[in-house]
């Protein structure tokens, strides 16, 4: 039997027999020991199975058990004995713990009769299924028939709920055709193309500024893309939709900041129309990118502070928080799942706030408007064009500031912005800096004046010069180029009177036309009420006793020139206004040139004291 065993079944020869014996003999039974376990290690790793039931042949896991230890695996990966292949592989890798005498007798005799180290456990094989089956993440593997309700009307959804029916959704996504896709995806493109059309016909009508050249209305365009890609790319990643409050918050406030709330709010409208074609939207959706857009638009009036954007957010936030927890509660949804909803949308609020705060510059120079805040900036004393107006031409600068005080007054009168009303004035003469001798403000008395070696041409255009020396100033110094309006329009296309009058004199053919400034005339109200402020103020001050009555009549008349002159024609302003602009303007120049009682001199005789003091009680009394 030995020898049967030795040379027939494990191919032994009694040489090779020997060899054995002596290799054995220098080999420590605690090394063997180790060697031996070594390689059962190396068995138990590689899951070694007895044949199973077929049915399980295409299993994801199964639970494996070692017989001798009851220990349990679940495993993905097996192979079984009858795979001689595998077999030859595993035993020719695992003897190479022997030493090589070894080697081949011990392969040879597992090869001979192996069996599993594993054995295949049905039961709890079958438990884990079930497990997996029923768990909320394997609801895609449960079938449902035709016509089944996966959840109640009025029910509450919750996580397994919504799981559902994401699941079913994606499943009969799946089950139509591409033909049928390829015809939806061509209705939603045109559905997106006739809103982006009524939209650019709004622009086209209504805001005419928004694409009167083609950078706006690639920027315009870009933005309400950008906003329905970005959107669609979080649907597509799995981020809630409640989040796309960010979009429409963000691209609101860029709009309000840029243009007006009115266009704000069409564009935003636009913008939500297509992000509810886009990702299939319910009225829930609707009604928070509403009121986080609208909040978010109607409270952003002027920024004149850098907390204004962040406490705009927060409204608009707050606002889709609330409209969310009141629109699902009516819906019985699920405590946990409105909470989620609404947070995510306060949150994409939040973040359009400070991501339009940190890009208000480039908002700013990409629309090429400036806003309160910028204004506000520029009106410091202490940027460098105003410090050289006060120390260089400090005349023209006491001009300006009084004319910003007129300005402003007047411009909020109509509605308009007084505050860039105020600032223009400020910059409007600093074409002045560089020849500023040869204005009258600038002289030390009327008496003494350059012009008086000049001929009326040559001061003439000394005089029209300042505009231009103005826009290479504001250009040189960076001024917001909202303001260089002012530089431009505060003369319009006026008649220079005095030296006009000087050369009609010389040349009685001399035509008016060449004595006029190049213009532009105002474009705007706040240029035009600039206009019409720096002319009354110089002519009142021109007055040698400036009485009401004589202030009122100045301003009536210098303005009615102004109107009749044409100069007000491209600045949509009403009579109406022209006339509530001239009370704001008069009502100004009479608290700043009002009477003031005359004091008795030091040097005056006792008799003209007495005198003196009679005429100051009666005109404290009011006589």
């Amino acid at each position: 039997d030995k020898k049967f065993l030795f040379e027939k079944k494990w191919k032994i020869s009694p040489k090779q027999l020997a060899s054995i014996k002596k290799a054995i003999s220098k080999i420590s039974p605690e090394t063997f020991r180790k060697q031996i376990l070594d390689f059962r290690k190396t068995l138990i790793r590689s899951n070694f199975i007895e044949v199973m039931p077929t049915k399980y042949r295409k299993a994801n896991v199964v639970v494996l058990i070692d017989p001798k230890e009851k220990i349990r695996r679940k495993t993905d990966k097996w192979v079984f004995t009858k795979n001689s292949d595998s077999t030859r592989k595993l035993i020719s890798d695992g003897v190479k713990v022997f030493s090589p005498e070894l080697r081949e007798v011990i392969k040879n005799y597992l090869l001979a009769d192996f069996k599993p180290v594993w054995l295949f456990d049905k039961a709890h094989t079958d438990k884990q299924r079930l497990l997996r089956y029923t768990s909320d993440a394997n609801l895609k593997y449960q079938k449902y028939q035709a016509g089944v309700v996966l959840v109640e009307r009025n029910h509450a959804i919750g996580k397994p709920e919504l799981r559902l029916l994401e699941l079913e959704h994606n499943a009969y996504w799946k089950s139509i055709e591409p033909q049928k896709k390829i015809v939806a995806d061509a209705g939603t493109a045109t559905l997106l193309a006739i809103i982006m059309l009524g939209l650019w016909i709004y622009c086209f009508k209504f805001q005419r500024r928004a694409v009167h050249n083609w950078s706006r209305t690639l920027a315009l365009s870009s933005s309400i893309l950008f906003m329905v890609a970005l959107a669609r790319i979080g649907n597509l990643s799995g981020l809630n939709n409640y989040t796309t409050v960010f979009e429409v918050v963000l691209l609101g406030m860029v709009m309000t900041i840029a243009y007006n709330q009115r266009f704000a709010l069409t564009v935003t409208v636009g913008l939500i129309c297509l992000l509810m074609i886009t990702l299939n939207g319910d009225v829930s959706l609707l009604l928070t990118l509403l009121a986080g857009g609208v909040t978010a638009i109607i409270t952003l009036d002027e920024i004149r502070s850098r907390s204004k954007i962040i406490e705009v957010a927060t409204a608009s936030a707050a606002i889709s928080f609330a409209v969310i927890w009141a629109s699902q509660l009516a819906d019985f949804q699920d405590m946990v799942f409105i909470l989620r909803n609404a947070l995510s949308a306060a949150g994409g609020a939040l973040l359009a706030g400070f991501i339009v705060q940190g890009i208000l510059p480039l908002i700013e120079q990409l629309f090429q408007i400036s806003t309160s805040m910028t204004l506000l900036e520029w009106s410091d004393p202490s940027k460098p064009l105003l410090k050289r107006l006060a120390i260089e031409v400090p005349g023209t600068f006491n001009h300006s500031l009084l004319l910003g005080s007129l300005a402003e007054s007047a411009a909020e009168s109509v509605g308009g912005n007084g505050l860039l009303a105020r600032v223009g004035s400020y910059y409007h003469d600093i074409g002045k800096l560089t020849k500023p001798e040869y204005f009258v403000e600038n002289q030390p008395s009327v008496d003494f004046t350059r012009h008086k070696e000049l001929t009326p041409a040559m001061s003439l255009l000394i005089i029209i010069g300042h505009v231009k020396d103005g826009l290479e100033l504001a250009k040189d110094y960076g001024l917001p180029k909202i303001l260089h309006q002012f530089i431009a329009e505060h003369h319009g296309t006026t008649l220079v009177e005095y030296f006009y009058h000087q050369a009609s004199q010389q040349d009685k053919e001399v035509s008016d036309v060449e004595f006029r400034y190049p213009g532009p005339k105002p474009h705007s109200k706040e240029s035009a009420i600039i206009m019409m402020a720096d002319s009354v103020e110089s002519a009142t001050r021109a007055l040698s006793e400036p009485t009401a009555g004589r202030i009122e009549s100045t301003v009536h008349n210098v303005i009615q020139k102004k109107l009749e002159d044409g100069q007000f024609d491209e600045c949509y302003l009403t009579l109406r206004e022209i006339h509530i602009i001239e009370q704001s303007l008069t009502k100004t120049l009479c608290s700043i040139y009002h009477s003031r009682i005359k004091y008795p001199s030091q040097t005056e005789t006792e008799s003209e004291k007495g005198t003196s003091e009679t005429t100051s009680v009666k005109v404290a009394k009011g006589s």
